[in-house]
């Protein structure tokens, strides 16, 4: 039986920058912030996610506590499972964080925000259906 051909280092290391890019800005984290957060500069984390370097394992590790996803979904390996999928709810960590915020805030405005919601799901679903209210 014939072997897949395996792919090259060089695109490999860049689809492991592209994942590492894509899971942190699903974060809402920006390079500086994860620099920071693992005590490299910001040019090293653009150099990681552009596939210019490759990432040290012990780095790898690192960035995949901080994003709170496994090395094996940073590597791209085993089953393909989206990392806000892969957490629960079928949300991304931004909305989950907000979420998360939503609820440390007291009763009566959570009540509030929750009407805010469901007005803005209502405006949603008018749209997708075409019925506007006449503008007279």
């Amino acid at each position: 039986m014939p072997r897949k051909p395996r792919p090259k280092q060089s695109q490999l290391v860049q689809s492991i920058g592209e994942r590492v890019a894509r899971i942190r800005r699903e974060c809402g984290m920006t390079q500086v912030e994860m620099a920071r957060a693992l005590g490299v500069s910001q040019a090293n984390i653009s150099s990681y996610e552009r596939g210019a370097l490759r990432l040290p394992c012990d780095l790898l590790f690192l960035m995949a506590q901080l994003l709170k996803v496994t090395a094996d979904q940073l590597l791209g390996l085993g089953k393909q499972a989206d990392s806000a999928q892969a957490k629960g709810a079928g949300i991304g960590p931004r909305l989950r964080r907000r979420l998360e915020l939503l609820e440390s805030l007291p009763k009566r405005e959570q009540a509030t925000v929750s009407r805010l919601l469901a007005a803005f799901e209502a405006g949603m679903r008018r749209d997708q259906s075409g019925s506007h209210p006449s503008a007279d």
